[in-house]
């Protein structure tokens, strides 16, 4: 990836924080923090929990606030109630003896909402060993799956919205065909892309694929990073509209689409992600053939279960050059 493009994706994302940051007041927010810059230890190395709960960035006295910490995705080591004052809530533990992640995870609740922050400390990650072996046909399993994805049309549907689009950039709701699940063999992927506004009509741009975190939401779309001359799409993953009203998202978060990671898990064929992972090939598919697209330049982003799309989507397509 060219150093213009890493130049124009901090810049985005500095915008993208900003903006996030401005938002912020207002509400409460419950901030985790630890005693390393970096997060990781060395195994039995103790470990710092800092808890603070802000409003409108000052530290909020008087509130019950619930922590539990332990390794990540095992029951907690302690678990406390406490009351927040005008100082950080200092949790201090012993470290882990195996490599692997420890989370505090606290909670406030404040009138009928509820408030969560977290950190984790990564013990010696580079330790981390898979406690599976890589099949003999790995390679072979997704490399068929991109050969059926290959057969697939992508038969894109753009859809300008002019309340989203700026004056550096054009807005759309798009939609392209990828493989199924279950009873049909095709579906469609839902996003919004972002294209650079220019006066030149030859210009060309480098794209950037923005995949989700975890969970059942309408997108708005990367624009602050179009704005800047990268062509963006940011994608949901359940095959359905990104625009539609929130209640439509929270409905089927807690229904349908509940705990829809591990749904069948156990069968690689009809697993989930397969068609998610398939599908992250399919958007830079559809990116790659916009006549905007500068043909070399091809990033993929994203945080947490975004964070592991985007390394897949870089294992499974060598056209992208950054993560």
């Amino acid at each position: 990836m060219t150093n213009k493009l890493v130049t124009l994706i901090i810049l985005g994302l500095s915008l993208c924080v900003t903006a996030a940051a401005q938002d912020s007041l207002g509400t409460y927010q419950v901030r985790v923090s630890l005693d390393r810059p970096d997060w990781t230890y060395e195994l039995d190395q103790p470990v710092r929990f800092s808890i603070g709960v802000t409003l409108n960035n000052s530290q909020v006295s008087g509130l019950p606030l619930k922590y539990a910490c332990g390794p990540e995705t095992m029951p907690p080591v302690i678990e406390k109630t406490v009351t927040t004052s005008a100082q950080q809530i200092v949790i201090d533990l012993p470290g882990m003896k195996d490599p692997g992640f420890f989370r505090c995870v606290a909670t406030v609740e404040k009138d009928g909402r509820t408030y969560r922050g977290l950190a984790t400390a990564g013990y010696r990650p580079d330790r981390i060993k898979p406690v599976v072996g890589e099949p003999a046909d790995f390679d072979k399993f997704w490399n068929d799956g991109k050969e059926k994805l290959a057969k697939i049309a992508v038969e894109p549907r753009m859809e300008l919205l002019p309340a989203s689009s700026t004056s550096k950039a054009d807005v759309y709701h798009v939609s392209f065909q990828t493989v199924g699940t279950g009873l049909s063999p095709v579906s469609r992927i839902y996003g919004i892309l972002a294209v650079p506004k220019t006066s030149k009509p030859d210009q060309k741009f480098p794209a950037l694929l923005r995949v989700p975190g975890a969970g059942v939401r309408p997108y708005a779309g990367q624009i602050a990073m179009a704005e800047l001359g990268i062509i963006t799409l940011e994608i949901g993953i359940h095959g359905i509209p990104v625009t539609l009203p929130q209640n439509f998202y929270d409905d089927l978060r807690n229904g349908a689409l509940n705990r829809y990671m591990f749904y069948n898990m156990d069968d690689r064929e009809t697993y989930y992600y397969r068609r998610v992972f398939l599908s992250m090939v399919r958007s830079n598919d559809f990116l790659t053939s916009l006549p905007q697209y500068d043909g070399r330049n091809l990033g993929v982003i994203g945080g947490s279960q975004g964070g592991a799309l985007a390394i897949v989507t870089a294992a499974l397509d060598p056209r992208v050059k950054g993560l």
